[in-house]
């Protein structure tokens, strides 16, 4: 099995993935809304009442009257617990990931050793029951 080594930088505004490959560093491209390549995704959250949008649509949202924008995920990950949530908007949030692409079951088993506080999902439908069900408990 080849293992895939990236580097994540949560930044306030700006997410970028870097892989290693020989010595170099080259970013991860992520799809935009639009269609073309970018070298970042939006690290933003914007809420407003009950709406809650992500990434570039949440970018969009910054000029709009009355949407809450959470930048700097890492910032709440640093001080966060299996039992955190997020305030967004007029909800609280459970922190859940969902991850998908090629090594999904060996960038699962990273984030499940790495003591980071979020709850993990195979699946979208597995990730809405674990947020239901987070939400249940306080």
């Amino acid at each position: 099995m080849t293992r895939v080594r990236l580097g994540i930088d949560f930044g306030t505004t700006r997410t970028v993935v870097a892989r290693v490959e020989g010595g170099n560093y080259p970013l991860v491209t992520f799809e935009a809304e639009w269609g073309d390549g970018q070298e970042w995704y939006p690290s933003l959250i914007a809420g407003k009442g009950t709406q809650r949008v992500f990434g570039w649509e949440a970018w969009s949202k910054q000029s709009e009257e009355g949407w809450q924008i959470i930048r700097s995920l890492k910032r709440y990950l640093s001080r966060a617990n299996p039992d955190t949530c997020l305030q967004v908007g007029e909800e609280k949030v459970p922190l859940v990931v969902r991850m998908r692409g090629t090594n999904v079951d060996e960038g699962m088993r990273l984030l499940a050793e790495s003591g980071l506080p979020v709850i993990l999902a195979n699946d979208l439908k597995d990730a809405a029951d674990k947020v239901v069900a987070a939400r249940a408990q306080g």
